[in-house]
């Protein structure tokens, strides 16, 4: 049922007439016993459903033939061209870790992101992010420094300053070049 209505685009919050005989895959309990290894795991997330198990799993059968598809033509960008698309957010998360490897073993072969991305992997670079909770106060999280985006806590000292002394030399290097190809500052 849940992969029609994506695949007719019904996800994304356009009317949808209801057929409840569409209702017909049942929610399975995890069977920890038979979870005995990631791929175990991951399995049993394709028919748990709720929230992002489901998910999970159909994103880890897209990789999967992404991946098969793309050894098949070589990595050859003229035969296959995968874009990566994904918030900044992400990037202060384990999450990271996917994207890196992902580039790593050459999956994708444009990304699209926002400036934020850059902004959190040099950060990380430098120092760590901590698991939070998305109901901290944040005015009392400042008064210790601290700064949350969504359930993950941002020392400000990981923050700010780091970025600006990696970015700002960047900048300055791309002011210069762009004054002596054009001669001009804005």
């Amino acid at each position: 049922m849940a992969q029609g209505l994506i695949e007719n685009g019904h996800s994304r919050g356009r009317n949808m007439a209801i057929d409840p005989d569409q209702f017909d895959v049942p929610v399975v309990d995890y069977d920890f016993s038979n979870a005995t290894s990631p791929k175990g795991l991951l399995d049993q997330m394709a028919s748990a459903g709720g929230f992002t198990a489901t998910k999970l799993a159909m994103a880890r059968d897209i990789l999967r033939d992404m991946d098969h598809a793309l050894s098949e033509a070589d990595h050859d960008p003229a035969q296959m061209l995968n874009w990566l698309s994904f918030p900044a957010c992400l990037c202060a998360t384990g999450t990271r870790g996917f994207f890196v490897e992902a580039l790593r073993r050459k999956m994708f072969n444009v990304v699209s992101t926002t400036c934020g991305t850059l902004d959190h992997d040099i950060a990380r670079a430098h120092a760590a992010y901590y698991h939070g909770a998305f109901e901290l106060d944040d005015i009392e999280l400042g008064e210790h420094d601290l700064m949350r985006l969504g359930n993950v806590i941002v020392p400000t000292s990981s923050y700010g300053e780091i970025i600006e002394s990696v970015v700002m030399p960047a900048l300055e290097d791309i002011r210069k070049e762009r004054l002596e190809q054009t001669g001009l500052t804005g």
